[in-house]
């Protein structure tokens, strides 16, 4: 059953039954529809996603059912780390858990429980838009097949050269040449 975890409940964005979560009601079916696609498949392990975020690290809801870890080796571009969170990281694990995170054991459930995970930290502190452009074109050169995003700028007019060629190189060039599909949040402020 799709609802074993504990934490299921509460996430709206899988399955909305309309049910009250910190004081807000939600709209029954304004979901993901996560449970007719995991009739369908729960994704597989021959697909590797990029969290392109503060750093994800190996936890236990992020492991096979033979109690592998799902999470690969990472990088951080600004110190030529390996992708780990630092002591505040919370936000990449969080989307991570959203992508990944096993069924029917301990906490949420994941959109795609079979893919691996690769970790970009581009957090670390210090960083320059080209060690974010590094990140995206390390994530590409392992061969990544889908790039989440879940950071952005406050102005839709944004713009930056080298942060735009590494994507449009994942897009064009990655998975060997058939490209990578790179994803972003349509939205990461909070709403007031």
């Amino acid at each position: 059953t799709h609802y074993a975890d504990p934490l299921f409940s509460q996430q709206f964005q899988m399955h909305n039954t309309g049910q009250t979560i910190d004081g807000f009601s939600g709209t029954n079916d304004a979901d993901c529809n996560a449970l007719e696609a995991w009739n369908i498949t729960t994704g597989s392990s021959s697909i590797t996603v990029a969290v392109i975020d503060d750093g994800v690290e190996a936890h236990e809801d992020l492991r096979t059912s033979s109690g592998t870890s799902r999470v690969l080796g990472g990088y951080t571009p600004a110190t030529g780390g390996n992708g780990t969170p630092n002591s505040s990281g919370a936000h990449g694990e969080a989307c991570a858990g959203i992508i990944a995170a096993s069924h029917n054991n301990l906490g949420v459930q994941g959109v795609a429980p079979n893919v691996r995970l690769r970790s970009v930290n581009i957090f670390a502190g210090g960083e320059t838009a080209q060690d974010i452009a590094n990140g995206i074109t390390w994530a590409k050169n392992q061969g990544v097949d889908v790039m989440s995003n879940s950071w952005g700028y406050t102005s839709c007019n944004f713009s930056n050269s080298a942060i735009s060629s590494a994507i449009s190189d994942a897009v064009n060039n990655g998975r060997g040449g058939r490209g990578c599909v790179v994803v972003f949040a349509s939205g990461n402020g909070s709403l007031q």
